[in-house]
């Protein structure tokens, strides 16, 4: 791989980070990935709102705010989708889900972060392999499995 391609962007989906936040061993290699890769990640916005959704309590909140969301707040480093990655998510949602279904929240959030990502150039780490490869098909982005390489790029 060459060099260009390491630096590349990346971020971290939300299973990752849910990962880290509840095992000790996920939780030390994402800090490891993070402090090798930390020039070149970004957090998408719809990672976290996905983050921020799923927190119970007011403790939990600020948890993933101090950890996951304001580190990158700081650097200017949220992505947010533009018009265009909205429309491009429909537009793929309407081609995958099947005929009198509605796609899950869930989904259409991977859909809208797949469109995101591309638009950015941002390469996703993420554990659903199988729904972003599946997306991918539709609206082409790149998706690799956690840990894609420890060491500085």
């Amino acid at each position: 791989m060459s060099v260009r391609a390491l630096r590349r962007r990346h971020a971290i989906d939300t299973n990752v980070w849910i990962d880290a936040f509840r095992d000790p061993d996920e939780s030390d290699a994402l800090d490891a990935f993070v402090a090798a890769w930390s020039p070149y990640l970004v957090m998408p916005a719809v990672v976290a709102q996905e983050l921020l959704a799923g927190c119970r309590t007011d403790v939990d909140r600020r948890r993933v705010r101090a950890r996951a969301i304001e580190p990158f707040a700081r650097l200017g480093r949220i992505l947010a989708p533009s018009a265009a990655a909205w429309v491009a998510s429909g537009d793929v949602l309407a081609r995958l889900a099947p005929r009198d279904t509605v796609p899950t929240r869930a989904f259409a959030n991977d859909v809208l972060l797949a469109a995101t990502c591309r638009e950015h150039g941002v390469v996703l780490v993420t554990r659903n392999l199988r729904d972003f490869r599946r997306i991918a098909r539709q609206l082409a982005h790149e998706v690799v499995a956690p840990w894609p390489g420890i060491a500085a790029p």
